[in-house]
């Protein structure tokens, strides 16, 4: 038998009968239910019985009928519940997962009213952006959207999502069909970070309205380093008159790859020759990000002395990159001033 049901909280109600010529109630029985899942998708795993008092997981229930064989049972099934659920129903004193006459396979179904072509607008909530890291590919936040009409959310419209820019080929995957939008408009997945280091976006759309979230698959920290960009061999300027700089994370194996969005944490510089200062630095322990061109926040250096002549020097740029809290990475800033 099957039967379809709205999303969120319902009760059902089941009789158990006697067929020995005529149905009789049987009111001293115990009975149990179990959901029968099948393999089908996260969705369906998320279906639950409503917790009786008895402390039973909520995907089991046992129950004893009325005094008319009635037995009523309370259910909590999810949005988006896009395969059928089984609920396994039988004796409790009988085999169990026997098919005969003493069973009964109950397939809910969800029935869902399509809104896809009320929404005016999508917009992210969150998970952009953000990254993971080999080898532990630690998972990725689910990324969210809102679905809206005049700002108002709209329930029920399917939201599909697509790997739309893998330059990297990452290999990181989403689910291949649609998610519908729940009460309040929201939609969200889990993407599966791949097992290939590089830069992804993926897209969501609904009703012709896209939008993208940006994630990164970090290669390990041995292959993480911080350099400084070239700066030409030598500046027209002062001494003392400051040069802004950068440092940018890439990768060891191809430095031409940068990585944006990458927190790290800033030690200090150090190491000066022949006087070179650096000034409007991050403060001790400060949390960094790269931009989106994988920079560090830029700083300012100079030398602390006037002179006539060529000035050249150094310092050290230091941080903690992903991946290693104990063992800082640095960059050298070589500078040469008329």
């Amino acid at each position: 038998m099957s039967i379809t049901l709205p999303s969120g909280p319902c009760r059902l109600g089941v009789q158990v009968t006697l067929d020995a010529g005529e149905l009789t109630p049987m009111k001293d029985r115990s009975v149990i239910l179990l959901f029968v899942h099948h393999g089908t998708t996260d969705s369906a795993m998320n279906a639950k019985f409503v917790a009786g008092d008895n402390g039973e997981p909520d995907y089991h229930r046992t129950l004893t009928p009325d005094n008319t064989g009635l037995m009523y049972f309370d259910l909590n099934l999810p949005d988006n519940l896009t395969d059928a659920l089984d609920i396994y129903i039988k004796l409790n004193d009988e085999p169990r997962y026997t098919r005969g006459t003493n069973e009964w396979m109950l397939s809910l179904t969800e029935h869902i009213t399509d809104h896809t072509s009320e929404v005016d607008k999508l917009e992210i909530v969150s998970g952009t952006p953000q990254w993971t890291q080999l080898p532990d590919r630690k998972p990725y936040a689910d990324l969210v959207v809102k679905a809206t009409h005049g700002g108002a959310p709209v329930g029920s419209a399917r939201v599909t999502w697509a790997v739309t820019d893998d330059p990297g080929k990452t290999k990181t995957t989403v689910p291949s069909g649609p998610v519908f939008t729940s009460g309040g408009g929201l939609a969200r997945i889990t993407p599966v970070a791949g097992t290939n280091k590089g830069q992804l976006t993926i897209t969501a759309t609904c009703n012709g309205h896209s939008v993208d979230f940006h994630l990164v698959v970090l290669p390990a920290r041995g292959d993480l380093m911080l350099v400084s960009p070239v700066l030409p061999a030598i500046i027209s300027a002062k001494a003392t008159t400051p040069v802004t700089v950068k440092v940018r994370l890439v990768s060891k194996s191809d430095q031409s790859e940068f990585w944006p969005g990458i927190p790290c944490r800033f030690i200090h510089t150090q190491n000066p020759i022949n006087g070179l200062v650096a000034e409007n630095t991050p403060a001790p322990d400060a949390r960094i990000t790269s931009d989106q061109r994988g920079d560090l926040p830029p700083f300012n250096v100079h030398f602390s002395s006037l002179g006539r002549g060529v000035h050249r020097g150094s310092i050290d740029y230091l941080a903690y990159l992903p991946g290693d809290d104990t063992t800082p990475a640095s960059a050298t800033i070589s500078l040469s001033v008329r």
